[in-house]
């Protein structure tokens, strides 16, 4: 099982590539949905957020609360929100422990561990994230960072 300094690591090396793809992409675009009825992306940069924020608070055993807006006005106020939930879920991870890692818990009447669930969070967001690279590169942003980061 990963430890939480590993799970958080991995985690980090795929948000931090989010933020510096979010730098790349203008105020005219914060809207764009590559398909109508696609997510627009400023919803999709919150639900990234505000998904992963849930799966950590349920593995803490800890209710849930979002501060995340329903919707930005600016790129510049989607940047701040997203670095911000960055930050907090910074902090959040330092509350975890490898007990919680290794509870059963049920999410939408399924059971896995913490452990698995903060997996689960982490390859949830890394799908998302491929969205955003793709709808970032269909608005013009021609040059993107590698998937992760360095170690």
């Amino acid at each position: 099982m990963e430890s939480v300094a590993d799970l958080q690591k991995r985690w980090e090396r795929h948000r931090h590539v989010l933020q510096e793809v979010l730098k790349k992409i203008d105020d005219e675009y914060l809207h764009f949905s590559p398909w109508d009825g696609g997510m627009p992306l400023s919803a999709l940069v919150i639900h990234i957020t505000v998904s992963f924020d849930l799966f950590l608070a349920k593995v803490q055993n800890n209710p849930f609360t979002s501060s995340a807006p329903m919707d930005a006005h600016s790129m510049d106020e989607l940047r701040s929100y997203f670095n911000q939930a960055t930050e907090k879920t910074l902090q959040s991870f330092q509350g975890l422990s490898a007990e919680n890692l290794g509870m059963t818990i049920e999410i939408n009447e399924m059971e896995d561990t913490g452990a698995n669930w903060l997996s689960t969070a982490i390859d949830h967001e890394i799908h998302h994230k491929g969205q955003v690279f793709t709808y970032a590169r269909i608005v013009g942003v021609d040059s993107l960072p590698f998937f992760i980061t360095k170690p």
